[in-house]
């Protein structure tokens, strides 16, 4: 038998997030994309610290209580996983966040901050890239959501938009050489579109 002393602190599974809530809340925080997935990661907070969200329903009488709160402090990091049907059936599905599970077992101990919880965003080429690959691609992902990454509280990094940019701008495609909006040649009618008789 192993002394308490000597143990590995982490259990040999990794602890996962369940809920909706524990998902949601890792939005906003570091990210970091790779060809096989995304991690996003976001530090706890304390339960102590924690401020107890009330059910805005409830008028505080006996109904009320906390929306979204642990039942115990987890030891360790923790992570959640999303795999997305458009990535395949459930065979392939399972082999991908088997594969992601194994390689964050192995690299949990050394790589990921305790007091952080994780939610890896599976992409394809998760199914066949190599395992080891994929484990360093892991271990880089998690220590640029430790340092931070993108989507630090305050430069906007997190958001979908480029600042600055109207979400009616056109976009060219890869490759095409711009044309001044003069120069587009003369309008053609709508193939689709019927005239009236």
């Amino acid at each position: 038998m192993i002394p308490s002393s000597e143990k590995n602190p982490l259990p040999l599974g990794i602890v996962t997030l369940k809920s909706r809530a524990e998902f949601q809340r890792v939005r906003g925080g570091g990210r970091a994309a790779l060809a096989g997935f995304v991690l996003e990661g976001k530090r706890r907070v304390p339960r102590d610290a924690a401020v107890a969200h009330q059910d805005p329903n409830a008028s505080g009488g006996p109904k009320a209580r906390p929306t979204c709160q642990m039942q115990t402090d987890p030891k360790g990091p923790r992570f959640g996983f999303t795999i997305t049907k458009k990535l395949g059936n459930a065979v392939v599905r399972n082999r991908i966040r088997r594969r992601l599970k194994s390689a964050l077992r192995e690299l949990a101990g050394t790589h990921a901050a305790p007091d952080m919880d994780y939610v890896v965003v599976a992409r394809s080429p998760a199914f066949d890239q190599d395992f080891a690959a994929l484990k360093t691609d892991l271990a880089e992902a998690l220590r640029r959501v430790a340092s931070g990454g993108k989507g630090k509280p305050g430069n906007n990094a997190g958001s979908r938009k480029p600042a600055g940019k109207s979400s009616t701008a056109q976009v060219e495609p890869r490759g095409a050489i711009p044309v001044p909006a003069g120069d587009r040649g003369p309008e053609r009618p709508d193939p689709r579109r019927r005239e009236p008789r």
